[in-house]
């Protein structure tokens, strides 16, 4: 009987609990994954705005600044 409990305490201990864990370390990482993805593509996103900006800011100096300053 006391053999009986031991495996099964062993059997859960070493087998089931590591499966468990490892399950719970895979699904961290892919919402850690996913997480990154999406701050990447934030910044992508964010990044192309700025450029367009000053794209934009550059343009309209040049519009702005008809004559040239003078040195």
């Amino acid at each position: 009987m006391a053999l009986n409990i031991l495996i099964f305490v062993g059997v859960i201990f070493f087998v089931v609990r590591p499966y468990f864990i490892e399950q719970r370390y895979e699904r961290d990482r892919l919402a850690v994954d996913s997480q990154i993805a999406s701050v990447t593509e934030t910044l992508v996103n964010r990044k192309s705005s700025l450029e367009r900006t000053l794209v934009d800011w550059a343009a309209m100096e040049r519009r702005v600044c008809v004559h040239p300053r003078k040195e």
